[in-house]
C-alpha cells in the first residue's frame, strides 16, 4: 500500500508543475467521531442489550446447576447422576450455541451499518472533492500528513449535516 502511495506521488510530482490540492483523511478518526458511527454503534448496543442480558442469565443458571451438581455428585444414584451429566452437557452446548448465534448476528449487523457507513463516507468525500477541487485525497499508509492537508473534520462536519 505504501508502495503503491508513493508510486502515485512521484507520478504526481512529474506533472508539469500543475498545482495539485491533496487532502488527507484519518479515517479511525471519521469512523470514531462520525454521527453515522455513534449511531450504528448505539443502535446495536440498545437492540441487542435485551439478549445480552438474557444470554447472561441463563449462563448465571447453568454455572449455579453445574455447582450444585458437582456438590451433590457423592449423594447421587449413579442413574440419576448420568442424566444430569446429560442434562448439563446439553445446557452447555445450548449455550455455547446462542452465545454463537449472538456474536453471528452484532458481527452481521455492525458489518451491514459499516458497509452502509462506508457508503455514506465515499459519497461525502467524492462531493468534497469535487465541491472544492482536490485532485486526490489519501487515507491509508500516510505515514505523516501536515494539518493543512487533513480533512478529516470537515468530512465529519459533512457528515453531522447528513445525519441532521
Amino acid at each position: 500500500m505504501r508502495m503503491a502511495v508513493a508510486v502515485i506521488l512521484l507520478g504526481l510530482t512529474s506533472l508539469a508543475h500543475a498545482e495539485m490540492k491533496v487532502g488527507v483523511i484519518d479515517l479511525a478518526q471519521l469512523l470514531r467521531e462520525a454521527p453515522q458511527a455513534r449511531a450504528l454503534r448505539e443502535s446495536l448496543e440498545a437492540d441487542l442489550e435485551q439478549r445480552k442480558r438474557m444470554l447472561a442469565r441463563e449462563e448465571t443458571a447453568f454455572t449455579q446447576k453445574q455447582e450444585d451438581f458437582d456438590r451433590n455428585v457423592q449423594t447421587l444414584s449413579p442413574e440419576r447422576r448420568e442424566q444430569m451429566e446429560r442434562e448439563l452437557l446439553a445446557a452447555q452446548r445450548e449455550l455455547i450455541r446462542k452465545r454463537r448465534q449472538f456474536e453471528e448476528e452484532l458481527q452481521a449487523r455492525r458489518m451491514e451499518g459499516l458497509r452502509e457507513i462506508d457508503r455514506n463516507v465515499s459519497r461525502v468525500i467524492r462531493d468534497l472533492a469535487e465541491r472544492e477541487g482536490f485532485d486526490l485525497i489519501l487515507s491509508e499508509g500516510v505515514l505523516y500528513a501536515s494539518q493543512r492537508m487533513d480533512i478529516t473534520a470537515r468530512v465529519i462536519q459533512e457528515l453531522q449535516g447528513k445525519a441532521r
